[in-house]
């Protein structure tokens, strides 16, 4: 078991290498047991575990967002949000492999999970127009308590078959509930015409769902170099969502943010995929065709939806060897985006009067290719390496968003089929390696490319303008240069240094004022020391530059160190004991920029850089001499 004060340990045990700052101020808590066995000379493998979580964090972050909108007028909002989070879960997992015979496995997993959660958030939002006027003023407390089941299981069975045959069953199921509670307490206030919402409800929420899934997969040899599978896939899923909002006043029902919905989807499947494999190329070719069947019900907002529709999904590679250190692939891709009922039903059910979700029952689906192109080319004489890649992706038909912006600052988002434009986007990849000093050291430069092309409808409506819907055109490009120097495995010296240097260039169709190209440059060491008597010392000095903007006059300077003392003791070395220390100087940069479209944003939260980990790594392995096991 553990207890900790902090974040999630990292996969590494805290690396240097990454910042590993710690959101909030969380504390965790989490006991577990294993049990491994065999039976049956081997032929039954049985592990299973149980896990208990007890985990809570607060946290603060404040957000600044600049809304430029299409007739040049300006809303500007000022966030501040505290939140606070407990959470308790038991948890059981177990794996059963059976070996039936030589020709056939069987295995089996199952899971259950039991959890209860507490919520508690308090968010602040004031809006005004960037000369000092207000327009909105929002505050909400929401204190929520949920409580939620789920088991689910998973059984495989495999059988080989004669001449390089195969066949593999499997069926799962899923199945979840969930109940919860909600308080909210909220006031919003219009300036301008001096009205004021206020909520004061309690929602009750009940979730069900169970989802069944199964497949059969024939997989036949039919030469040294052809292979061909088949297979078949049935699913079904169904949930029912229902959330009923009382207000606490009136204790009446509010159908508003209110719903009842139930989803009821069934899909089946075929698929085949044939391999080709000889000398020089090999090709693969995969499609699966789906027959989807899905219905949405909501009593409550009078929705009935139904649809029946084939999908369709294509990939298709070829790998070339020029030569024994030379080679070439080429892939495509083609698969459809399907509109979901979410982006389909009429109206959602709201949460607060400033926003709004309504659906588009028009919708179509979006069709998305994708190509891409790989060489590759090494010489094992002189140790080196070249790798150029690249890909263009492009969605036809494409599902774009559809934002109305009032005047008193509330939103109405919605989609829409843009059937004359694409959304695409590419990139390219240049990396060479090639070694120094006597191969002591490896010499690496890089060289990427990437470019986005997306599009969004915005509208403002303000006064007796109904406004008009703006087509924005989004382009962005980014290109870096960069190059790094590494050593390991020496006996006194490793370390690892890095440069890169490049340009962003931001675009809109609206707003061209602040279209921008910014300037992006990092520098990054890591250096490790190995000292006598089993001692190592390791640092990592981190730097990054991220230029000023039209938007925004300040550049964004990252920088850090962390650096860590270790030692190894005991007679075998089995034991390490260390001692870390992240942000030496506390200087790391909370500040996350984002645009998108007319909205620029930026923002800040509540995050622990600087702390120290004390760590004791022991290798049992090595305790009971299975050191080569």
């Amino acid at each position: 078991g553990s207890h900790k004060k902090g974040g999630r340990p990292s996969r590494r045990e805290g690396s240097l290498r990454t910042n590993n700052q710690i959101t909030g101020e969380p504390l965790n808590t989490n006991l577990g047991a294993n049990y491994e066995n065999q039976f049956f000379k081997k032929a039954l493998k049985v592990n299973a575990n149980y896990g208990y979580d007890n985990n809570s964090n607060k946290n603060h972050s404040e957000t600044y967002n600049k809304n430029v909108l299409p007739d040049q007028s300006i809303q500007e909002k000022n966030s501040k949000n505290d939140s606070e989070r407990h959470s308790r879960s038991n948890g059981f997992r177990s794996n059963l492999n059976m070996r039936l015979d030589s020709t056939q496995n069987m295995e089996l997993q199952s899971n259950a999970n039991w959890a209860t959660n507490a919520n508690l958030t308090y968010t602040d939002s004031k809006t005004g127009d960037g000369s000092g006027n207000p327009i909105s003023d929002f505050r909400e407390n929401n204190q929520s308590n949920s409580s939620s089941s789920n088991n689910n299981f998973r059984l495989n069975y495999r059988k080989r078959l004669k001449a390089g045959r195969s066949l593999n069953v499997m069926v799962g199921n899923n199945h979840k509930e969930s109940d919860s509670e909600s308080k909210v307490n909220s006031r919003t206030y219009f300036y301008k015409t001096g009205d004021s919402t206020i909520i004061n409800q309690t929602r009750h929420g009940r979730n069900k769902g169970n989802d069944f899934n199964s497949s059969i997969n024939f997989n036949n040899r039919i030469s040294d170099y052809i292979n061909l599978a088949l297979g078949y896939s049935f699913n079904h899923s169904k949930s029912t969502n229902t959330q009923n909002s009382i207000n606490n006043i009136t204790q009446k029902f509010d159908s508003l943010y209110s719903q009842n919905q139930i989803d009821n989807n069934t899909n089946q499947g075929v698929n085949v995929h044939f391999s080709y494999r000889k000398e020089k190329l090999e090709i693969n070719f995969s499609n699966r065709t789906f027959y989807k069947n899905q219905q949405l019900n909501d009593s409550y907002r009078s929705i009935d939806l139904a649809r029946n529709f084939w999908d369709n999904n294509l990939n298709v590679d070829a790998n070339y060897r020029l030569s024994n250190s030379k080679n070439i692939r080429l892939a495509y891709q083609s698969s459809n985006i399907i509109p979901s009922f979410d982006q389909l039903q009429p109206l959602q059910p709201q949460t607060n009067p400033l926003f709004q979700q309504v659906g588009n029952p028009d919708l179509k689906r979006a069709v998305n290719n994708n190509i891409s192109a790989n060489y590759n080319a090494f010489s094992l004489l002189k140790g080196t390496n070249i790798n150029i890649n690249g890909n263009l992706s492009f969605v036809n038909n494409p599902i774009v968003n559809k934002t109305t912006i009032l005047d008193n600052s509330a939103q109405i988002s919605s989609y829409e089929n843009l059937s004359s434009k694409s959304n695409w986007n590419g990139g390219l990849n240049i990396n060479h390696m090639q070694p120094l000093a006597n191969r002591r050291i490896n010499f690496n430069k890089s060289a990427n490319v990437r470019f986005n092309n997306s599009y969004s409808y915005t509208k403002f409506e303000g006064g007796q303008s109904g406004g008009e819907f703006l087509l924005n055109n989004a382009k962005n490009t980014n290109f870096s240069l960069g190059s790094s120097l590494n050593e390991q495995d020496s006996e006194g010296f490793d370390f690892d240094l890095s440069a890169n240097a490049g340009f962003n260039v931001q675009q809109n169709s609206i707003n061209t004022q602040y279209n921008a190209t910014s300037f992006q440059g990092g520098t990054s060491a890591y250096i490790k020391y190995f000292l006598p008597k089993k001692f190592n010392v390791m640092a990592n000095i981190y730097y990054s530059y991220t230029g000023p903007t039209k938007l925004y006059k300040k550049s964004i300077n990252q920088f850090y160190t962390n650096i860590e003392l270790e030692k190894k003791v005991l007679k075998d070395e089995s034991m390490t004991l260390s001692l870390k220390a992240f942000d030496l100087f506390n200087t790391f940069n909370n500040t996350r920029r984002n645009a998108s479209d007319t909205n620029y944003s930026e923002s800040v939260q509540q995050v622990l850089t600087q702390y120290f980990l004390v760590g004791v790594k022991w290798d049992f392995n090595k305790y009971l001499g299975k050191g080569n096991d």
